[in-house]
């Protein structure tokens, strides 16, 4: 089903008002309920669904809620009806697809034998039958098979088809009678093999036997027309129709989990694990920064090189940003990793190997006062409980908001909170 196609549901329907209908002697009640535009198809056209719901206000009252519920679900069991048959048509496409194209592979490696091995391999046994002597027996590619080889057999299989795509004769060559260096199955199966919908075969066969096998998970570019034999190429473009891209009946059905897979259970686990909305705000800020600075790479892909790249990305975008950001960006993200851990997307732990680079601003720390310094904070003019308070600072080592605090407590009336920050003020002016 077309997954940007508005699904309705039960609350996108509002009851309007009773429609009546007066006659000669009785006046008639009507449940009316409008139809979705893009529903209408599925109803004869028609606008809404009527039915009677009496002939008196009392008995409207008594029925309406139930006709109203009753015609809804007319409207939306029509909806799931065709949405099921449209999967179902999907399946069928793709099973279809599917048994094309493994037939298809198998063909492919009896014309081009030299892009498998030598010998018995997952691909291809030999055997010797009594009767027919040595035979051979080839295997359509599956995820169970090694994903090392299969990747290694897509790129000789890419390798080889391409080459026959660019050796093909132009018209003109052929009029002239010149050569073909590859016989015509080797040119038809290199064809399909060079369309989208083999190609999104690869795609999701790679992908999930990557992940099955725990292997680094492939990731591919964008499908562009120019990368697939299409014999049809300046006959659609001078009719205007769709593109081969277009007109692929086989859709990627396996896709590549990236980081924005998991974004929206992150956030819940965030929300159910921290209370602060502070700590909220700096977990989802790391989360960002390496989405937007890295791309979406696929998390179990994640290692330590690409942990460290990321603190140094960050400083040649933000050379000004401290150390301390830099270390909340690496909390954040093994915060990220856990989840990722716990879930079974990823088995490492990139963020807590990586030894945290010298890098980022350093804090500017207080520098310690000096006797010069003491004397000319002394020779201030201070107010008595001002000069009471830092002298206990000095004796005791606290801070002046602790002093106040056990001031207060013990009822000193000589001392206030309001008279805490003009002495923190005086202070600063004097160390700057």
């Amino acid at each position: 089903m077309n997954k940007n196609k508005k699904i309705y549901t039960y609350d996108d329907f509002k009851e309007r008002q009773p429609s009546i209908r007066k006659g000669i002697k009785k006046t008639a009640y009507y449940v009316e309920v409008n139809i979705p535009t893009p529903l209408r198809y599925q109803h004869k056209k028609r606008a809404t669904l009527k039915e009677s719901a009496g002939y008196s206000k009392e008995e409207d009252d008594l029925k309406k809620r139930g006709i109203f519920n009753r015609l809804v679900n007319i409207i939306l069991d029509a909806q799931e009806n065709e949405a099921n048959k449209v999967d179902q048509l999907a399946e069928r496409q793709l099973s279809d697809a599917n048994f094309r194209l493994d037939t298809h592979n198998i063909a492919l490696m009896r014309v081009f034998p030299n892009v498998i091995p030598k010998g018995n391999s997952c691909f291809r046994e030999y055997g010797n039958d009594p009767e027919k002597g040595r035979s051979r027996k080839y295997n359509e590619p599956n995820p169970t098979m090694p994903y090392k080889e299969l990747e290694a057999l897509k790129a000789k299989l890419d390798l080889v088809t391409t080459m026959v795509w660019e050796d093909e004769l132009s018209q003109e060559q052929i009029d002239s009678g010149a050569p073909r260096r590859w016989d015509n199955l080797q040119r038809l199966y290199s064809e399909t093999h060079l369309s989208p919908e083999c190609e999104t075969f690869w795609r999701d066969l790679l992908t999930k036997s990557a992940i099955e096998q725990g292997e680094e998970v492939p990731v591919f570019p964008d499908m562009k027309e120019e990368d697939f034999w299409d014999r049809d190429k300046h006959k659609r473009k001078s009719l205007g129709s769709r593109s081969i891209l277009d007109e692929n009946p086989r859709k990627r059905l396996v896709s590549t989990p990236t980081m924005s897979t998991y974004e929206d259970a992150y956030k819940e686990h965030i929300n159910l694990t921290q209370h602060r909305a502070d700590t909220r705000r700096k977990m989802l800020l790391g989360f960002t920064d390496f989405h937007t600075l890295m791309g979406d790479p696929v998390p179990s892909n994640i290692n330590m090189q690409i942990a460290l790249d990321f603190f140094y990305l960050q400083m040649e975008q933000f050379p000004e940003r401290s150390q301390k950001v830099l270390n909340n960006r690496k909390w954040a993200l093994n915060d990220f990793n856990n989840f990722c851990l716990r879930k079974g997307i990823m088995t490492t732990k990139p963020f807590k190997e990586i030894d945290m680079p010298q890098i980022g601003k350093r804090k500017k720390a207080w520098r310690p006062y000096s006797d010069t310094d003491l004397n000319k904070i002394f020779d201030l003019d201070w107010q008595p409980q001002e000069r009471l308070l830092i002298s206990m600072a000095l004796a005791t080592g606290c801070r002046l908001g602790e002093i106040a605090c056990d001031l207060l407590r013990q009822s000193f009336s000589l001392l206030a909170k309001s008279q805490v920050k003009p002495v923190l003020l005086k202070l600063e002016r004097l160390h700057q």
